[in-house]
């Protein structure tokens, strides 16, 4: 991929991340979303869908890494319903646009499939950064509104929608 983001320390470069990402793309995600991240089986698992597509704002590899440092993921599942199934920014590197730039290119994703009408994304409702992100690319609340249970706390979800 020949995308890249301007950073402070360097170019960031846009991948898309197979199962050799798992490590380091599950270490991210606990960063990012702590007790509600993905565990690392599951990291495996989604990185080998040939149903599901992940994307990566990385650092270059310094060293012996084989892999970058992820600074921002975003996932998607293909299809003729397609959804955003993760999104997430560095703490270091929000503000900057890299979330809005990769939301974009996921949503791009999901408009090469002709048949798809529509692309959805599910978003806790306390969550007033990316709700705002969300919005302000035309994503707007489906009438359904659900809460799930998580050790104990009941956190509200919004599903949002926007037409393709």
């Amino acid at each position: 991929m020949n995308e890249i983001f301007p950073d402070g320390d360097g170019t960031l470069r846009l991948c898309r991340l197979d199962a050799s990402w798992a490590r380091r793309a599950a270490d991210f995600d606990a960063r990012i979303f702590r007790d509600e991240a993905w565990p690392f089986d599951v990291w495996q698992e989604m990185l080998s869908n040939p149903d599901l597509s992940f994307f990566a704002y990385v650092r270059p590899a310094e060293g012996m890494q084989t892999h970058g440092d992820i600074v921002a993921l975003g996932g998607i599942s293909n299809g003729d319903e397609p959804e955003i199934l993760t999104l997430g920014v560095e703490q270091s590197h929000r503000g900057q646009g890299l979330g809005a730039q990769l939301l974009d290119f996921l949503i791009a994703q999901a408009q090469k499939n002709m048949n798809a009408t529509h692309i959805t994304l599910e978003v806790r409702a306390d969550n007033e950064e990316a709700l705002a992100l969300y919005t302000s690319r035309g994503f707007t609340p489906c009438v359904n509104r659900h809460r799930h249970q998580e050790k104990g706390i009941r956190k509200a979800q919004i599903s949002l929608i926007k037409k393709l």
